[in-house]
């Protein structure tokens, strides 16, 4: 009997737990599928499994239809995080992220990877799954002296690993010391081969922050004192792809935005399907511009981080902004 349950136990952890779909879990276990099916319904009769539908779900389903109704987004996913400790808001929207993207990506799809930390939790919850065809095509260029693990070649990498697809990383820096330097590099073959790449993705995955203020975290390379007081002239509140932008969305420098070595938000406007993963700690004014901006599809973010958009959208709404 103990055994038994044992089993039980471990088919509901692979299910509700690893998100394993039957057929994944039948040929781990090395049994059929129907088994898997009868053995879930006896977890839940053992009460191994219990399921409780909340009503704050609820509340976060009116939050994205919120989000998609002043944002015109596709698409928007809210998590209740009203009981996790500010340290873990990465995690949990980092794997509602992971399992969005499970459920959209078809075989033979071209996925585009730019920057983010909680891109970093995303692809770090990604399950192994089997598809045929995937490419991922990394978006923008290194940071520098950053570390390896949240380096954008690194996330393209892993995102590969886990689809078993192939992956077409961008040998060059995010941003140059100069616009002569970032001309020269993109005439480069290779680089300019996957520039064209990333124009062309069926899904791309990008992070909204203002990472500029990360110093502890990331060190972007050919940033430097000057470049950082034009962003605090400008006003900029965020980036996407070191495309950095002010309140409204709109870009702050083209000097700089000169000297980037990555895609830009006007041909992040033409991929099919965008999708933006960040949260408070990315800071809300960076997701608040970047939706603005209207290179994004689809947000994933957490409860507190959309009431505080909503609540600030709708006031510029009834300020009669345009």
């Amino acid at each position: 009997m103990k055994e038994k349950l044992r089993l039980l136990k471990k088919v509901a952890h692979l299910y509700y737990e690893k998100d394993l779909n039957q057929r994944e879990i039948a040929k781990l276990l090395e049994v059929s599928r129907p088994q898997v099916s009868r053995m879930l319904t006896n977890a839940k009769k053992e009460g191994i499994v219990k399921i409780t539908i909340l009503d704050k779900v609820d509340s976060c389903q009116d939050l994205e239809i919120l989000l998609k109704k002043y944002f015109s987004l596709k698409d928007a996913v809210v998590v209740p995080t009203t009981n996790y400790i500010p340290d873990m808001i990465r995690q949990v929207v980092g794997k509602a992220g992971a399992n969005y993207l499970k459920n959209k990506i078809k075989n033979n799809y071209k996925i585009g990877v730019s920057w983010g930390i909680s891109i970093y939790e995303m692809v770090k919850a990604l399950e192994p799954t089997e598809t045929n065809g995937i490419e991922v095509v990394q978006l923008i260029g290194g940071l520098g002296q950053t570390a390896p693990v949240l380096q954008s070649f690194e996330f393209s990498k892993q995102l590969a690993n886990k689809f078993n697809g192939t992956c077409h990383l961008l040998h060059a820096p995010g941003i140059t010391s100069k616009k002569e330097i970032a001309d020269s590099l993109k005439k480069d073959k290779e680089i300019s081969r996957i520039l064209e790449l990333g124009k062309d993705v069926d899904i791309a995955i990008v992070g909204l922050d203002a990472l500029w203020r990360h110093r502890s975290l990331v060190q972007v390379e050919n940033l430097c004192e000057d470049d950082l007081r034009i962003l605090e002239d400008k006003k900029a509140v965020g980036q996407t792809c070191f495309r950095f932008y002010d309140s409204r969305g709109n870009i702050c420098s083209q000097q700089l935005n000169d000297r980037v070595i990555g895609i830009n938000l006007d041909e992040l406007r033409g991929i099919n399907t965008v999708i933006g993963v960040a949260t408070s700690l990315d800071t809300i004014d960076a997701i608040l511009g970047g939706l603005r901006s209207g290179f994004l599809d689809v947000l994933i973010s957490d409860e507190k981080t959309v009431e505080e958009i909503i609540v600030q959208q709708e006031d510029l709404i009834s300020n009669g902004a345009k």
